[in-house]
């Protein structure tokens, strides 16, 4: 089941925006993926500054190993 939760926290991590990805981890599934497979964590590291989103996310439970259709 999707909840507009975990597209959110995918659409706040693209932002980098740490405050509300904060907000949201208590109430999604951390390792959701949409698209071509990306979650969360695929987001924060693309982004250019995501160094302690990434951390926060693998703190949350975030799988380091999971892999996006690009592999």
């Amino acid at each position: 089941m999707i909840f507009l939760g975990d597209e959110k926290l995918i659409e706040a991590c693209c932002r980098n925006d740490i405050d509300a990805v904060k907000w949201l981890l208590d109430n999604t599934e951390i390792n959701f993926k949409r698209g071509i497979n990306r979650s969360a964590l695929h987001e924060a590291v693309l982004h250019h500054d995501g160094r302690s989103l990434v951390r926060l996310l693998c703190q949350y439970g975030a799988d380091p190993k999971q892999r996006d259709s690009l592999g």
